[in-house]
């Protein structure tokens, strides 16, 4: 009978030097939440620059599309009065230079992320694509601050204030 209570006492040690108590996986269950939070609002924060360098890449894309195509139009771009979204006016005029005409990723969740364009030509009365412009302005709104990225066809490339943006004629409003 000793012998067995020793081993029974033994057997009970055991399993409580190596369970944890119901405190113990509370407070790991909290650490571990805490962390998830903090590195949640940086993960969303990364992604969000990250779309918004695609924004950048894509409308530097536009603009080696927008420069072959001046080049074989006498240095006249394709013209467009008012601002047009740039991905469906490309997949009618400039589909032969640039084959798979970017969208801003997130468009589906938020329509005011669009890439624009806007082109004058020496007649105001010229119809979208014909190549008369002179000279064209491309945007689109960031994501992660209020800003604007603008891309000029007189080299310029750069941010704005939303507040401050605004495009005539396309002048570059840099």
């Amino acid at each position: 009978m000793f012998k067995c209570s020793n081993v029974q006492l033994f057997n009970s040690r055991i399993k409580r030097e190596f369970g944890f108590t119901l405190i113990e996986v509370l407070v790991v269950i909290a650490v571990i939440v805490s962390i998830t939070a903090v590195a949640g609002g940086y993960w969303a924060a990364g992604i969000k620059k990250g779309r918004n360098m695609e924004r950048k890449s894509d409308l530097a894309l536009y603009k080696v599309a927008l420069e072959t195509y001046a080049n074989q139009n006498n240095s006249y771009y394709p013209s467009a009065v008012a601002a047009i979204r740039l991905s469906v006016f490309c997949a009618s005029y400039l589909a032969l230079y640039i084959p798979d005409c970017p969208e801003d990723s997130y468009y589906g969740n938020d329509n005011t992320l669009v890439y624009n364009y806007q082109a004058y030509g020496a007649n105001p009365l010229d119809n979208d694509g014909d190549p008369t412009a002179l000279r064209w302005v491309m945007w689109s709104k960031l994501e992660t601050t209020d800003k604007i990225w603008v891309s000029c066809s007189n080299g310029k490339n750069g941010e704005m204030n939303s507040v401050d943006f605004a495009v005539s004629d396309a002048n570059c409003p840099l």
